[in-house]
Formats: structure tokens, sequence, C-alpha cells
């Protein structure tokens, strides 16, 4: 896999865990509705469900978090936009070996625990010619769009992703924006700071999305 496009808002918009976060959209699946699995995948007004492969650090499993948001690029770009990028919601991460893969149950015992027990070692490494990391993940209708003057917004809508295109996780700077920059304007705050005194900072509570950090995100209401 390439090394991920640069792209000047990457610093401010996403995280890439120093790095361990490589990944690309590999499938775009349709949503059948009226199926369990389909809609418990995808819930009740998502078209469709992606899965993403990452390549395997051994490390990123510790990282990687269900209702994590990802950004894909999706062919709503125009001509005013830099880039345009679907977001979606991660419904599920789990880890894949190449060799257990191919194990079946009908296959002779003894070697079956051999193949398990030889797997085991594999996960301390960074093999990424061995595992790799996959994620289902779901669209939330919100674009992240980057203009040309170095602003961004989130517009209400459906999009399709790019399969193929680099995948980012959005940083707890830019999910703290997208649910609460419109409120915390009009309450004249800055949720960029923690302040005792709730009527200088009324916010709810923090969410801790991203467990290995220290960073929360804080969550407001407008009543």
């Amino acid at each position: 896999m390439k090394p991920q496009e640069e792209n000047t808002f990457n610093n401010f918009c996403f995280t890439d865990f120093d790095g361990k976060f490589q990944a690309r959209l590999s499938a775009v699946i349709p949503k059948y509705f009226g199926g369990a699995e389909e809609t418990r995948l995808a819930g009740t007004s998502a078209r469709y469900h992606c899965r993403v492969k990452v390549e395997y650090q051994k490390d990123l499993m510790g990282l990687l978090e269900e209702g994590m948001l990802l950004a894909v690029k999706n062919f709503r770009k125009t001509e005013r936009d830099t880039e345009r990028y679907t977001l979606m919601e991660v419904s599920r991460v789990w880890p894949e070996h190449f060799g257990l893969r191919g194990l079946s149950d009908h296959g002779y015992y003894p070697m079956q625990f051999e193949i398990i027990e030889q797997s085991e070692m594999d996960w301390q490494t960074n093999d990424r010619s061995t595992m790799m990391i996959q994620i289902d993940a779901v669209p939330i209708n919100y674009d992240l769009i980057m203009k040309r003057n170095h602003e961004f917004e989130f517009a209400k809508g459906f999009s399709y992703p790019i399969v193929g295109s680099p995948v980012y996780i959005l940083n707890s700077n830019m999910i703290n924006l997208m649910y609460n920059k419109r409120i915390t304007e009009k309450l004249g705050v800055d949720p960029s700071k923690t302040v005792e005194d709730a009527k200088s900072d009324p916010r709810l509570g923090l969410i801790k999305m991203f467990q290995a950090s220290k960073n929360v995100i804080p969550i407001y209401v407008d009543f």
C-alpha cells in the first residue's frame, strides 16, 4: 500500500496515531432493506456500509474503537471544494491472520492446533504480509467539505465514497467542532478550554472517544 496522500488539512483534521494508521476503502456494500444483518450493520437510514482494510500494526488494535469517525473522499466534489469527504462511523473492528483464514474445521486436529499456536507470536510483530485489520463502517450522512481558502464546513446529505481512496480518522478537535461549533458560538464559550464554573462553561459532560489520549470532547446542548 502506498503512503497516504499528503493534505494541508491533515494535521488539523485527522489523526494517524503517529503514522500507524494506513488504510484504504476496499468496498462499498449496498444495504438490502429487510435483512437483520444489514439492519445491524447499516442502521435504519444508511444505504450502504463500507469495508476498510488497514495495514497491521501491533499497537493499532489498542487504539481503534467502535464509534470513531472516518473520512473518505467522495464523488460530490465541486470546483469550489478542495476536497469533499464522506463521514462514516466505525461499527466493527477485528484483526485478521492470513494463515488462520485458511484453517478448516475439517482439517487434521493436531495440525489445526499447531497453526493456531504458531499464529500467536505473529500478533506481536508488525508483519503486514501475514496480517491486517478489517473495519466495518456506516455513513452518518454528513460530508466534511474543505474549501480552497483553507476553511471547512460540515454539510448534511447523502454521498458515495470513492473505493480505493485513503481513509482518515477524524481527530478529537474536529469531532468537537462538528458537534459543538454552532452551539458554542451562540453561547459564546470556548470548547477547547476546561472551566469549572458552569456559568462560563455550560457543558453537560465529556466524551473520551480516544481512550489512549488525554483529549476529551465536551458535550453542549442549546436548550
